[in-house]
């Protein structure tokens, strides 16, 4: 489904309401519009743990019994679901088996949504662990990401303690298998290793940002780093995520679309050691970033695939959409040809090769865009190759 379809659905969000029936628990779903297909509302209930049972359609609204869940804290958790299932349905959430700690770890949305994030940055980083091995740990260890959780927000927030007492070694202690302490201690690793986020940020009408960030300080990370990296800056989006990498508070390089979604970490860093072996004569330090497209462009005609990136790349501040998302410009950049004199910001585009090109990744021998007489295109970013 291309992102305009999803985006043209968030304008009716449904109605959701969740009742515990004996032995049953109920969920009525009403929608504000033309009903759609079952095999997209399914998955979604799915998601969060439930099997179910019997599906009665109504007039303008559908009914689903789910087998009963043992939690003593289900009539807390219930509003949590209903939260969920319309987070995952206006596409602010990733759409995947997390969901299911709202009930396993009694995590509300945002906090599935924080707890996936980090997930996603392990896995770059080289955890080697698929996203559902690594919720299945979680879910049992409700009490080890409840406490991740609870330190974050007291680290963080600007409203809570400025302190916490932090009890994650003894949980990740008490994990039975290598894998499990392995995925428990790399998670108490990394909330050590953030220095900032934006995860408490609200906009002026008060909601929270779809785009979860985090700021690294790579010397505090659980695992073998390049000592001469700095900063890492991770950001994730249901639809994109990408990375930043600065060799010092100094540092300069570009920005590029990646197509390597599964390590495109790797392919940062090794772009932005040679950025500051490029930089040397220039300024103090090297920098590099990559963003990679997780929403389906499968199909799509390459202008057509920019065109989409270009609406579901995430701009936090204002100017946002309700579901997060910002429509970039569609000019292209152009850099200063011969004997042109470029502004500082110009400069800086032209000498990071790819930055503000929001072209996808194409073979070298691809024709470049023209611009004005002088000029030259700043969109000549081949697939992942040192620049």
């Amino acid at each position: 489904m291309a992102l305009a379809d999803m985006q043209r659905r968030q304008v009716a969000p449904p109605r959701v309401a969740w009742h515990v029936e004996k032995s049953r628990l109920r969920c009525v779903v009403g929608w504000q519009g033309e009903r759609p297909p079952l095999a997209e509302v399914l998955p979604l209930l799915e998601n969060l743990g439930l099997v179910l049972i019997d599906h009665r359609p109504e007039e303008s609204a559908e009914s689903f019994e789910f087998f009963r869940v043992e939690n003593p804290r289900l009539g807390e958790v219930l509003p949590w679901l209903a939260e969920a299932f319309k987070a995952a349905w206006e596409h602010t959430v990733d759409r995947d088996d997390f969901a299911s700690l709202v009930l396993q770890a009694q995590l509300d949305v945002r906090q599935v949504q924080l707890v996936r994030a980090a997930c996603q940055y392990l896995r770059q980083a080289g955890l080697g662990a698929s996203p559902s091995y690594v919720r299945g740990i979680l879910s049992a260890h409700g009490e080890f990401i409840r406490h991740w959780v609870e330190v974050f927000q007291q680290r963080f927030d600007p409203a809570g303690p400025s302190s916490a007492d932090s009890r994650l070694a003894k949980y990740a202690d008490a994990a039975t298998t290598r894998d499990e302490f392995r995925v428990l201690d790399w998670y108490a690793g990394l909330l050590d290793a953030i220095t900032r986020t934006n995860y408490f940020r609200r906009d002026s009408a008060g909601r929270s940002p779809v785009t979860t960030v985090f700021k690294l300080d790579p010397a505090r990370l659980p695992f073998a780093t390049n000592p001469a990296v700095k900063v890492e800056t991770f950001v994730h989006h249901p639809d994109v995520e990408g990375l930043h990498v600065r060799y010092g508070p100094v540092a300069r390089g570009g920005l590029r679309w990646s197509d390597r979604v599964e390590d495109y970490r790797d392919e940062v860093i090794a772009l932005a050691k040679a950025q500051q072996v490029k930089n040397s004569l220039i300024v103090p330090a090297g920098a590099k970033g990559a963003f990679v497209v997780k929403a389906p462009l499968a199909g799509l005609a390459p202008t057509d695939a920019a065109s989409e990136v270009r609406a579901s790349t995430p701009r936090s501040g204002a100017g946002s959409t309700a579901a997060g998302r910002r429509r970039w410009p569609s000019r292209r950049r152009c850099s200063p040809g011969p004997g042109s004199r470029a502004s500082p910001s110009t400069r800086s585009s032209s000498r990071n090769g790819a930055e503000g090109d929001w072209s996808p990744p194409r073979s070298p021998t691809a024709s470049s865009t023209r611009c004005p007489s002088g000029t030259r295109s700043s969109a000549s970013a081949s697939p992942p190759t040192p620049t």
